[in-house]
């Protein structure tokens, strides 16, 4: 294959082998991508040797603790960019929603990212929120859940709901990967390969359930 060709894959998602034997769509996406190359090179590598190769170009699907905390400050961010424009508005309802740790989370994390900040303008402006960690952003879904699901910051349906037990499940399923990823970066230390698997896939449903910013 020539330098500078490019590659689509695609793969049904949808297809039984996925949803009933658990495979990972983008486990036989680099399988298909290695054959294709192993294909213009077939006295090369072994297609394995390939498929090792090809796999290493995705640093960003790496499972390591260290990969994997990078991804949930970087979902952690997206999250507090989508809340911006709406903790302002009630600000001081959502402030005093907060536990009392989650608070003073934020005021330290706010302090170590700049000793200058104005913290009660900061709080009152409700630009508290760029120091919010994931309980402190569970907290204030659970208890308001109607300013921030319904595609607002998360995909999750919530107000076209007129039964309160699934309204309560439907915050449930949103809050409870917020609270993994909090876990997750509270814990640091060595992680057996199936809690990395499991926290991976936590992950992914956080990011599947995150709007994307235009």
């Amino acid at each position: 294959m020539g330098r500078g060709t490019s590659l689509e894959v695609y793969v049904y998602s949808e297809h039984p082998v996925f949803r009933e034997y658990g495979r990972d769509p983008r486990d036989y996406a680099l399988v298909e991508i290695a054959q294709t190359l192993h294909a213009f090179e077939p006295d090369g590598q072994k297609v394995t040797a390939v498929l090792a190769d090809v796999t290493r170009q995705f640093p960003d699907q790496r499972v390591t603790e260290s990969a994997l905390r990078e991804r949930a400050e970087a979902m952690t961010g997206r999250v507090r960019g989508l809340m911006e424009p709406i903790v302002p508005l009630k600000a001081a309802e959502l402030w005093a929603a907060l536990p009392e740790d989650a608070r003073l989370r934020a005021e330290r994390e706010a302090g170590r990212a700049d000793a200058s900040l104005d913290w009660p303008t900061v709080v009152k402006e409700g630009a508290f929120v760029a120091y919010l960690d994931t309980a402190g952003i569970a907290a204030l879904v659970r208890v308001f859940p109607g300013d921030f699901l319904d595609g607002a910051v998360f995909k999750t349906s919530w107000a076209g709901w007129s039964d309160n037990e699934i309204k309560d499940r439907q915050v449930a399923q949103a809050v409870r990967p917020l609270e993994v990823v909090s876990e997750f970066l509270a814990e640091p230390g060595t992680k057996t390969r199936l809690e990395l698997a499991l926290a991976r896939i936590t992950f992914d449903m956080l990011d599947h359930n995150i709007v994307r910013s235009e």
